[in-house]
């Protein structure tokens, strides 16, 4: 789980009580108020966020083309698990056409699966490197964690440059790049990469 953030900035987007299972003083409040306010996250419905719940590949490509200001994508891209009425085929398609988000070779893009922690990094990583930003390496701070080595080899640079930037954090010193990620998870590391990154 996620540390709380005991030095948090005062968020000028902070909304505390919006949701029925976030409750105050939970680690991950100030965050999900912070990407409730900037529009970068929805509930799940029925006043809920559902903070302990997996993030999805749908819920991921929303917040990485709201980030970026909702751009059209002008690729011809179409995936069998992904109509194109479908409230976040745009993400979708944008997400996969700057390569943030992968397909599978049969098409699909599995808009529900789970993402790892160590997904949501690599694609602010290179969501970071398409909008022009530094994103300088800290082996160090990365090899400070015990399963280090359980992160995969194409995205050790991303956890490396997301560790040493502060985006991510472990306990007990494990970074559990594999573990799913949680929607908290997910907001508190869209927080970070806001402010920290993108100057927001």
């Amino acid at each position: 789980m996620e540390q709380t953030e005991s030095a948090a900035r005062a968020c000028p987007l902070r909304r505390v009580n919006r949701y029925r299972d976030v409750h105050d003083g939970e680690w991950f409040q100030d965050a999900v108020g912070y990407v409730t306010a900037a529009g970068l996250v929805d509930s799940t419905g029925r006043g809920r966020f559902s903070p302990r719940r997996a993030a999805d590949r749908s819920t991921l490509a929303v917040c990485l083309w709201r980030l970026a200001g909702k751009p059209a994508c002008r690729a011809d891209l179409s995936f069998t698990d992904v109509p194109g009425d479908t409230p976040f085929a745009p993400a979708v398609r944008w997400a996969v056409q700057k390569r943030l988000l992968s397909t599978l070779p049969d098409g699909r893009f599995c808009p529900g699966a789970p993402v790892t922690r160590e997904q949501v990094v690599l694609a602010l990583y290179r969501y970071a490197r398409l909008m022009g930003c530094d994103t300088p390496p800290n082996s160090e701070a990365v090899l400070g964690y015990q399963d280090y080595a359980g992160i995969t080899g194409s995205a050790a640079p991303a956890m490396s440059w997301a560790v040493g930037a502060g985006l991510i954090w472990g306990s007990d010193r494990r970074l559990r790049p594999q573990r799913k990620a949680s929607r908290a998870e997910l907001a508190a590391m869209l927080q970070r990469f806001r402010r920290s990154i993108t100057q927001n």
